[in-house]
Order: C-alpha cells, then sequence, then structure tokens
C-alpha cells in the first residue's frame, strides 16, 4: 500500500484530464504522473532510497505536489516544512529528522544556508526557481529542472505497507514544541477516502457522488489541513485549483474563472470574504460546499458570510496527529451552532475526564478519537506518544462535549484552560468576546501570575482593526456586557500584529512565553 499509487489510480478511473491550476498554469494529470517519475528517477541518482527523509520546503507551486509523489514513490518519507520557517525552528526541525535530501528555493536559500552550515550531517540541496531572482542567495545545490529532465519517464512504485511511515509531519507547537506526527500509508489513505464520503464526495463504496468536482485551496500544502486536500483531489477524479497566497479578489476571481464548487479555507479567509467590499460584482454561486477548519470558526463570522453569500459553511475539526479532520458538519443534518460536526466514517470519539472515565452527553471532558487515521506516533519521542497514545485512543488535548446525536463541540485547547481561584477560565471564551468589539480583529487571552503576587490574572493582548482606536477602559466594559466580572482582562495589551501559525491561528504559547514561564498559569 504505497500511497504515491493515487496517481496511477487517478488516471485510471478518470480517465485524462487537466488535474492541477496553479499561477494561470495547467497540468494534465498524465504530465505530472510522468513528471513525478522523472523526478523520483532523479532522485534516485543521488542516494535517496525507501526510508529516508526528504525535507520539502517550498510555497505552493507544481514542484510541491511533484517533490511528494516522486518521494513517495521511491519509498521515502516526506518531511513538509513552512516555506517561512526561521532559522531556530527550521534548524530544529532539521536536526532531529535527519533528511538525506532538501528540496527548497533560491528564493528561501539564505535561510537555507545559514541552517545547514550548523549542522554536522548536512542534506543534499535541491533548488527549485530562478538562480538570477531578486532574492535568490548563491547556494551550492543540485537544480531541481536539471534533475528532472534527467531522469527517466518510467518508475516502478516501492512496495509499502500500510504502517510505515509516508510523512512526518510537525504540529505547529501551539502547546510545545513542534513534534513530528508520523503518518502512515494507510492513515493518508484512509483519511482521504473517509473525509469525501463524509462531505458527500465519494459514496461508502468509493464511486464519485459528482459528476465533476472543482476544489480551490490557498491553504499551505506543507500543511496536513493543505496536503490532504491535494490528495483528495485524485481519489474523487477533481480539478485541483491552488492559489500561492490568500487575496479575497484572486480567490473571487478564480472561482469565476474555474468554476469552483468546493473551497477549503481558515476563520480568517472567510471574515475577509465576508467583509470585503471589493467583491460587490463577483458571482460565487459555483461554490456548493464551503468548507472552514484549522481554528474556531466564530459565530459572527458564519452570520455575516452565510448572509452575504446565502450559502452555509460546513465546519470541520482536526489536527496532525488524526491526518487532518475526524469531524465534519453534514449537509443532511442540522446545522448546530458551535458544533464541528459528528466523527467522519469510521472512526470513534468519546469525551472523558482525567482519569479516562467516559463522561455523559453534555459533560465537558478531554476528547479522544480511534480509526485508521490516527497518526502512529512522534517520531524519536517515545514518551510523548505514550501520554497521548493509550490503547489506540488518541487523547487529543482538546476539551469539548458531545450531544445526544454524536455531534462534538469544542471548549478549549486542555493546556490553555485558566485555574482561577476554583474556577474554570476558557480563553477561547473570552476571546470571542472580544472579537464582538467593533474596533478588535483579533485577541489571545492568557493567565498570568504577576510577580510579587499570588493570584491569578488575565491578561488579553488586542489586534486592533486598521486605523481603529480604543481604550483599555472601553475594552474591559465592553467586555463586562457578556461575560462576569472574574473572566474580564485585568490587562490588556495592544499589538500591531498576534503570533499566529500558517493558518492564522492564534498562537497562544507564544504570548505566555513572553512572560515569566515560571509565572504563567493553567492546568
Amino acid at each position: 500500500m504505497n500511497i504515491a499509487r493515487i496517481g496511477t489510480d487517478n488516471i485510471i478511473r478518470y480517465g485524462e484530464y487537466p488535474f492541477l491550476h496553479v499561477q494561470e498554469n495547467e497540468f494534465l494529470n498524465v504530465d505530472l504522473e510522468r513528471d513525478s517519475n522523472k523526478l523520483g528517477n532523479g532522485l534516485k541518482k543521488i542516494g535517496v532510497k525507501e526510508n529516508d527523509r526528504v525535507v520539502v520546503m517550498l510555497p505552493n507551486c507544481p514542484e510541491i505536489l511533484l517533490s511528494y509523489q516522486a518521494i513517495l514513490k521511491l519509498g521515502a518519507i516526506v518531511v513538509p516544512i513552512h516555506f517561512a520557517s526561521e532559522f531556530a525552528e527550521l534548524h530544529l526541525l532539521l536536526s532531529e529528522c535527519e533528511p538525506v535530501a532538501m528540496i527548497t528555493s533560491y528564493d528561501l536559500s539564505a535561510t537555507v544556508q545559514q541552517v545547514i552550515h550548523e549542522l554536522d550531517d548536512k542534506p543534499e540541496i535541491i533548488l527549485t526557481g530562478n538562480i538570477h531572482g531578486k532574492s535568490a542567495q548563491r547556494m551550492k545545490g543540485t537544480s531541481f529542472e536539471a534533475l528532472l529532465q534527467a531522469g527517466e519517464e518510467t518508475l516502478p512504485i516501492a512496495d509499502r505497507s500500510g504502517d510505515d511511515t509516508a510523512a512526518i509531519i510537525y504540529t505547529s507547537g501551539t502547546t510545545g514544541k513542534p513534534k513530528g506526527a508520523m503518518i502512515t500509508h494507510h492513515n493518508l489513505y484512509m483519511d482521504i477516502n473517509l473525509e469525501p464520503q463524509a462531505i458527500n464526495l465519494l459514496s461508502a463504496n468509493g464511486e464519485r457522488v459528482v459528476d465533476e468536482d472543482v476544489i480551490m485551496t490557498t491553504l499551505p500544502l506543507g500543511h496536513i489541513y493543505g496536503l490532504t486536500i491535494m490528495l483528495m483531489a485524485y481519489v474523487i477524479g477533481a480539478k485541483l485549483v491552488v492559489l500561492p497566497a490568500y487575496d479575497s479578489v484572486e480567490v473571487a476571481l478564480a472561482i469565476e474563472k474555474y468554476g469552483v464548487t468546493s473551497f477549503t479555507g481558515v476563520p480568517d479567509m472567510y471574515d475577509q470574504l465576508a467583509n470585503d467590499h471589493r467583491l460587490k460584482s463577483f458571482e460565487l454561486r459555483s461554490v456548493k460546499r464551503w468548507i472552514c477548519g484549522g481554528a474556531s470558526l466564530p459565530n459572527e463570522t458564519r452570520q455575516q458570510f452565510e448572509a452575504r453569500f446565502h450559502t452555509q459553511i460546513l465546519e470541520s475539526y482536526g489536527m496532525t496527529e488524526t491526518t487532518g479532520g475526524f469531524s465534519i458538519q453534514r449537509t443532511n443534518r442540522k446545522m448546530k451552532p458551535g458544533s464541528v460536526g459528528e466523527i467522519i466514517p469510521g472512526c470513534k470519539a468519546r469525551v472523558v475526564n482525567n482519569e479516562g472515565k467516559i463522561l455523559p452527553v453534555g459533560q465537558v471532558g478531554e476528547l479522544i478519537i480511534k480509526g485508521p487515521i490516527v497518526m502512529k506516533g512522534y517520531y524519536k519521542d517515545q514518551q510523548a506518544t505514550e501520554k497521548v497514545l493509550v490503547n489506540d485512543w488518541l487523547y487529543t488535548g482538546d476539551m469539548g462535549f458531545m450531544d445526544e446525536d454524536g455531534d462534538i463541540f469544542i471548549v478549549e485547547r486542555k493546556k490553555d484552560l485558566i485555574a482561577y481561584k476554583n474556577l474554570t477560565i476558557y480563553p477561547t471564551e473570552v476571546e470571542a468576546v472580544l472579537c464582538k468589539h467593533p474596533k478588535v480583529l483579533h485577541a489571545g487571552v492568557i493567565g498570568i501570575l504577576p510577580h510579587g503576587e499570588n493570584e491569578v490574572q488575565i491578561k488579553a493582548y488586542v489586534e486592533l482593526q486598521e486605523d481603529a482606536d480604543v481604550t483599555i477602559e472601553e475594552i474591559q466594559s465592553f467586555c463586562r456586557n457578556y461575560v462576569a466580572d472574574y473572566k474580564v482582562p485585568s490587562i490588556v495589551e495592544f499589538r500591531s500584529e498576534l503570533p499566529k501559525n500558517e493558518l492564522g491561528k492564534i498562537l497562544r504559547k507564544k504570548l505566555r512565553e513572553e512572560n515569566d514561564p515560571l509565572r504563567t498559569t493553567g492546568y
């Protein structure tokens, strides 16, 4: 079971067709299959073999798709790293995964070169793009294009077992240092077949439900969310439209141009689409499925978007350790405010207390997941693996509850809960209130213990709308209209920008690190 076979399976099932549209270029599925074979042969010539780790650090581009397929066909392991990673994080990840090769671009070569210089075991560097570009740095490496052209057009696909690692995907480190989730070939195969069933794109027997689907994403293909969307397109015979980065007008233009039927995004994208006055003249009715994941979708954003475009958002929820989404709202079920839908087919979900006992319907506890989408563990971290994988159940670290219909409601990350006296404060609740304020764009809330004090204080970091002006007292007064006094932030700090991960999720961990780590508080 090598997940790379989805390329040939796609051609056998759906025939030759334009599979990928990116940067005004169109690529046939047969051309991508041929070029990934050529690249795979090129990688083989420089020594890449089964179980070797190969880092792919690229922005959204055709080369990232070719790289994934080529690496997997060799039986090697893909290690996607976000292209905007800075020196410290990149050094940490490369030191841990010890890749034999790294595919990146000349535009990113300055940071890469600094990191490689510090490594004892230096990977073979393969560079895409224009060496004469403005941001390109002089760096020794093999040209991606030369490697591609030198390779033969046929390549045997290496046999892999379902439990063999296909990818090591590092978590965003929202509550600690990034950990490398080992995602197997079976994990990926099941996820990209089960999620389309939940969304009604594939039937239970794997048959395509719609005649043609056009999936569009601006998500980074180096993230588990973007990666699984890309692989899903192969399985359902869809066309895939990829934008290098998010821009509301560019999204609207592409929807009209390609007749997009499914859009995958994160809450910030939906907020911008709902409030961008430049979109008045665009027709977006071709989109039948608006899918949202990556972070909690604020109810205000949902209401504004659905009122403007006369449609529904399907909110999903997942994590790297579950190979992407493990739950999603369904069009054939009642949409419940705050719900992220029910568990996808073939998987199970429970809510348990600190002792692992199953809690009754409606009671908040830790959400645990079981099924073929759960990773096999963290790379080189058995201790962390044993903490989260217990009797084949993944302890997600997410606090939530399930209702009588099996719908899942996420309340908070367990490590982000704030212990205040004998009470528990959910930062998400306070952040949602702050974001109701018309002048607030983003907010992050943590609990701290100021020096010399023994009582927790709530601290809010606030990013204002452009050109907005508001006082701390006005923010606090506004909060008192919605939450109890003990939840109102006693400390408010305004920031021009809050730290976010690649999907736009506020990194409370970064905010906590700015305070004395021994004095921050939570469970």
